[in-house]
C-alpha cells in the first residue's frame, strides 16, 4: 500500500480470521478516513469511509455483535482543525453493513469555538449500540486557558 496514515492506527482482529485496521491518511491533498482489511496481515484491501473533510481524526474501531467494523473519530473541515465548522463538523459514527459504510453524526460542536474529537473512544455494548466518549475543547480567551469536558453519547 503506499497510504501514509497519521494518528493513531486502530487494528482489530477478525471473528472469521484476518485483520481489519482504520486510519487517518492525506490522499491528493485530502485527509479523510480509510479502512484497510487484510486476511494474511500482508496484503491489504483500502477502502475510503469518509473523506468530506478532515476527517478521521483520533479513529476509535470496535466489533458489533456480528463481526462487523465500527467506527468512531473526528471531523473538522478545517485543515488545521482550527475553525470547525459547528454545522458540519464535531464526531461522527461510521458503520459497516457488509456492503457500504453508514455515517451519522454523534455530536456537533455546538459553537465554532468548540472543538470536539480529538480525542474519541468507542465501545460497543451486548446488544449492538455504540457508545462514544469524546472531549469537547473550547478555548476562553479572557483566561487564555482551553477548556475540556468529557462527553459519553449512545451512538445509533
Amino acid at each position: 500500500s503506499n497510504a501514509e496514515p497519521s494518528y493513531p492506527i486502530q487494528l482489530a482482529a477478525l471473528p472469521g480470521g484476518g485483520y481489519a485496521a482504520v486510519y487517518n491518511d492525506t490522499r491528493d491533498d485530502q485527509r479523510g478516513l480509510w479502512f484497510a482489511e487484510s486476511a494474511d496481515g500482508v496484503v491489504w484491501t483500502e477502502t475510503p469511509v469518509d473523506i468530506a473533510s478532515n476527517t478521521g481524526r483520533s479513529a476509535s474501531m470496535a466489533l458489533d455483535p456480528w463481526g462487523r467494523p465500527v467506527v468512531a473519530y473526528g471531523a473538522c473541515n478545517d485543515a488545521n482543525s482550527v475553525a470547525c465548522d459547528p454545522q458540519r463538523d464535531g464526531v461522527r459514527l461510521a458503520r459497516w453493513d457488509g456492503r457500504s459504510w453508514s455515517l451519522t453524526a454523534v455530536d456537533g460542536g455546538g459553537s465554532s469555538e468548540a472543538a470536539e474529537g480529538a480525542t474519541v473512544a468507542l465501545a460497543i455494548d451486548s446488544e449492538g449500540m455504540p457508545w462514544v466518549a469524546f472531549s469537547r475543547d473550547r478555548y476562553d480567551g479572557a483566561t487564555d486557558t482551553t477548556l475540556s469536558e468529557l462527553r459519553v453519547v449512545r451512538g445509533r
